[in-house]
């Protein structure tokens, strides 16, 4: 995201025009997204400054989705991991992260970092959301065990 540190206005406003540029390309009707992290159990990983840029971003995509009238949904890390990888909280970030590059790998996914596959993880628990029984979740559709 552009802008300097502890600037967030520029940061919103590329994030207004990339949902927009994807709304003029194909109506969105939902939108979900990652908020604002918790601030219990941060120990000193992060800043005010990052906790507030990341709650402007959160903040601007519901504000964006309102003004669309698209349903909007702000989703727990916890939540979408839960479902994802089995288990929302007790391991350590690069263990999760660890965790969702395989259930992206079992999924026959090739996430190119770790925070792709965390995007595959919210991207894969907003379509339960969403109320749709992807190919990858199709019990009627022939894929590899999951161990």
């Amino acid at each position: 995201m552009p802008g300097e540190a502890g600037e967030v206005g520029r940061a919103c406003v590329a994030l207004h025009r990339n949902l927009s540029d994807l709304h003029d390309m194909a109506p969105i009707d939902r939108l979900y997204f990652e908020g604002g992290l918790p601030s219990n159990g941060l120990a000193g990983k992060t800043n005010a400054t990052t906790l507030y840029k990341l709650a402007a971003l959160a903040g601007h995509a519901e504000s964006f989705a309102y003004a669309i009238n698209a349903r909007c949904r702000n989703v727990p890390q916890a939540s979408w991991r839960r479902h994802f990888i089995g288990k929302g909280s007790g391991f350590k970030t690069k263990d999760f992260k660890a965790l969702a590059i395989q259930r992206c790998h079992e999924y026959g996914w090739a996430p190119q970092c770790d925070n792709a596959g965390d995007a595959l993880g919210g991207l894969d628990y907003s379509i339960h959301l969403s109320e749709i029984v992807p190919p990858w979740r199709d019990a009627t559709v022939l894929r590899r065990e999951i161990a």
